[in-house]
C-alpha cells in the first residue's frame, strides 16, 4: 500500500547526498550473478535473469513519471489518481486500489450531509479518473471498477440514524474497453 505522500518522498531529491543506488545495485547484482553461475541452482540463476532484466526496465523509465511524484502534496483521492495514473504509465503493476470516499457509514449523518457531499466529490473524482486517464492515452487499456461493501436503504430512519444496511442492494460501476 503506497500513499501518495510516500510516493513523492520515495522519489524527492536528496538534499546534499550523492547517493547512486543503481550503481550500487548493478554492482551487487554482479557480484551475485559471479557466483550463482559458479555455485547456484537452475533456478536460482533463473531468479537473477529475471531480476536482471527487471535492472534494464527500471532504467528505461520515463524522467518526466518519476516528475510527478513531486507534485503529490497530499493523500487526497485527486492525489491518489494521480499517483494511480503514474503507476499504470510506469507499468509497475497490473492493479491499482484508491479509495474514494461516498458517504462511510452514515448511521449519524443528521440530513444525509457527509453522504451528500462526498458523494458529489466522489463523482468528480471518478470523473477526473476518466479525464486523466485519457489525458495519458490510457482510456482503452484500463478498466476502472468501484467497488463498495454494501448498499443503502433508501429511507432516512430518522431521528439521527441515517439510512440502513440493504443487503438486498449493491450498486458496482465498471468501466473501460474491456
Amino acid at each position: 500500500s503506497l500513499r501518495p505522500s510516500m510516493l513523492q518522498k520515495m522519489f524527492a531529491p536528496l538534499d546534499g547526498v550523492a547517493l547512486d543506488l543503481q550503481l550500487l545495485r548493478d554492482q551487487t547484482l554482479d557480484d551475485m550473478n559471479v557466483l550463482l553461475k559458479e555455485q547456484g541452482t537452475p533456478a536460482q540463476r533463473t531468479w537473477l535473469d529475471r531480476h536482471a532484466l527487471s535492472r534494464e526496465q527500471v532504467r528505461a523509465i520515463d524522467e518526466t513519471l518519476l516528475e510527478r511524484f513531486a507534485l503529490l502534496d497530499d493523500d487526497s483521492p485527486m492525489n491518489q489518481v494521480r499517483a494511480a495514473v503514474t503507476l499504470i504509465l510506469m507499468k509497475v503493476t497490473p492493479v491499482i486500489a484508491i479509495q474514494i470516499p461516498f458517504g462511510g457509514d452514515n448511521h449519524k449523518d443528521a440530513g444525509l450531509v457527509k453522504e451528500r457531499d462526498e458523494t458529489i466529490s466522489g463523482v468528480a473524482t471518478w470523473q477526473f479518473l476518466l479525464e486523466e486517464l485519457e489525458t495519458a492515452g490510457l482510456q482503452d487499456k484500463v478498466t476502472v471498477a468501484n467497488l463498495n461493501v454494501f448498499g443503502r436503504t433508501l429511507r432516512n430512519q430518522g431521528d439521527g440514524k441515517g439510512r440502513d444496511h440493504n443487503l438486498n442492494h449493491h450498486v458496482m460501476p465498471i468501466c473501460g474497453k474491456h
